[in-house]
């Protein structure tokens, strides 16, 4: 009983702890106001509220697999408190969850996403049961599920698929012929991260006469032709050599891959959709897709306006491309803002543009660095993991969340009054598709987009009926793991 009180006055103060967080870093320059910075608390945040029974599991390890590295581990376990606004909120929820569940919550991690699989198919292969759930990158759960390594979610008890800490975009899209093998809730805190965004120097911004596009993006009306309009109002040869490179400035540096691939999904093209009867298809040839690319690559390809970055910490290229004043607009995951935290000039967010004014919503990309969570085939107990999953994704979303969205993204990350109010935005359309959890290597056409983009090649529909019937192939054959 004793225990019991003290996580319930912990998790008050870490409530409270929040909310005075928020307010001590209004009017600071890396912060917006106060108001924006308070962490209200979720409703029904009481620890019990999400309709779980008492279970005692008598002490069980609940074992989660996942990459080494702070930034994926630290949703997951925290061993103390430290006031620390996340890992409070972290060893608080687990405290109430090992409590009452009569469990201890482990993390077991592994360097690489590659590592993160394979120590996961070798438990499962020798009949072992060393890991109850698996974090790893989106694009791994494929290997898995192509070695009949994953179990369905459909099939584990306790889970609330239509509970707010679901991600409801990834139980419509990845799941077919009722068996959901992969799958996304609050307990990862990467889908946040890895969402892609566009950031904008103020500065050059006035400069040229370019200001309020936060105000136009949240009217709606943030678009690919408003992108291209403002490119080419920025791009300019500074040192009147004749040559654009390093030294000038770019309307726009994107990164390769999840750069370029954000574009396609935030004109709401998606490369695998459901067919009338709910069966996944390949979707790269609709003449909407067609024309979306040959747009976007006129505008960052074809064009003298973009530049294109590989990101590469070492050498902090992308860091001082941007920080430094040579780009307008740069693309980047949530995750990369921290680089920007000591950058002198102001700078916005934005969410990816629309394809034109036509299009409802913008649709944000998270990139397949990103985590999805997979259980093993051979799970022992559904009961427990359905209980100890859904008690932890609803208290992620009850504080964990909140400590990061609402209170470290606001106070640390971003400097905009428009910033927090876009990144909600393009947080509550982030997009899930079939394609993040197909094989790369056999079913390559996907990926034709960027691929077509990074290497200059305009010819679209060539590409697509040269890889396609393979891609069909290989396809097929991965969706016979949904259909046995």
């Amino acid at each position: 009983m004793v225990k019991k009180i003290l996580l319930v006055l912990l998790l008050s103060v870490l409530l409270a702890s929040m909310m005075a967080c928020g307010a001590s870093d209004a009017g600071t320059k890396s912060g917006p106001d106060a108001k924006e910075n308070n962490a209200e608390p979720h409703e029904n945040a009481s620890p019990k509220s999400d309709g779980l029974p008492d279970r005692d599991f008598e002490g069980y390890d609940f074992t989660i697999l996942t990459r080494e590295g702070a930034s994926f581990t630290r949703e997951i376990i925290a061993e103390s408190i430290t006031g620390e606004t996340i890992n409070d909120a972290v060893f608080a929820r687990n405290a109430e969850i090992e409590e009452r569940f009569g469990v201890k919550i482990s993390v077991v991690t592994r360097p690489e996403r590659g590592d993160v699989t394979t120590a996961f198919m070798n438990s499962i292969k020798s009949g072992g049961h060393d890991y109850d759930v698996a974090l790893n990158a989106s694009q791994q759960a494929a290997s898995i599920i192509t070695q009949d390594g994953a179990y369905n979610w459909i099939n584990i008890p306790y889970i609330g698929f239509d509970n707010p800490w679901w991600d409801k975009s990834a139980h419509e899209n990845l799941k077919v012929n009722g068996k959901l093998f992969a799958f996304v809730g609050d307990i990862t805190l990467s889908p946040i991260d890895y969402m892609y965004v566009m950031l904008y120097n103020k500065n050059i911004g006035k400069n040229y006469g370019i200001e309020n596009l936060g105000e136009l993006a949240l009217a709606g009306k943030w678009t690919l032709d408003e992108m291209a309009k403002v490119m080419a109002q920025t791009t300019k040869d500074l040192n009147g050599d004749g040559q654009m490179d390093d030294n000038d400035l770019w309307g726009l540096a994107y990164l390769f891959n999840a750069g370029t691939m954000a574009f396609q999904i935030g004109c709401e093209l998606y490369p695998i959709k459901k067919d009338r009867d709910g069966i996944p298809e390949i979707n790269m040839a609709s003449p909407k897709m067609v024309d979306a690319f040959e747009k976007v690559f006129d505008i960052i390809a074809g064009g003298k306006n973009a530049y294109e970055l590989q990101l590469d910490h070492s050498d902090n290229k992308v860091i001082n491309f941007f920080a430094g004043g040579r780009a307008f607009m740069l693309t980047s995951a949530v995750t990369n803002l921290f680089l920007f935290r000591e950058m002198e000039d102001d700078f916005g967010i934005l969410p990816y543009p629309k394809y034109d004014l036509t299009q409802e919503n913008y649709y944000s990309y998270v990139a397949p660095y990103g985590n999805l969570i997979v259980l093993p085939s051979n799970l022992e107990n559904p009961e427990r993991t359905g209980i100890v999953l859904e008690s932890m994704c609803a208290g992620a979303y009850k504080s964990v969340v909140p400590a990061y969205f609402e209170v470290t993204l606001p106070a640390k990350l971003t400097r905009d009054e428009n910033s927090m109010e876009i990144l909600a935005l393009v947080k509550s359309m982030r997009s899930y598709d079939f394609s993040r959890i197909v094989p790369a290597n056999s079913v390559e056409i996907v990926y034709m987009f960027q691929n077509l983009i990074s290497a200059k090649n305009k010819s679209y529909m060539a590409y697509h009926e040269k890889h396609i019937d393979n891609s069909k192939i290989g396809f097929d054959k991965y969706l016979q793991h949904y259909f046995e």
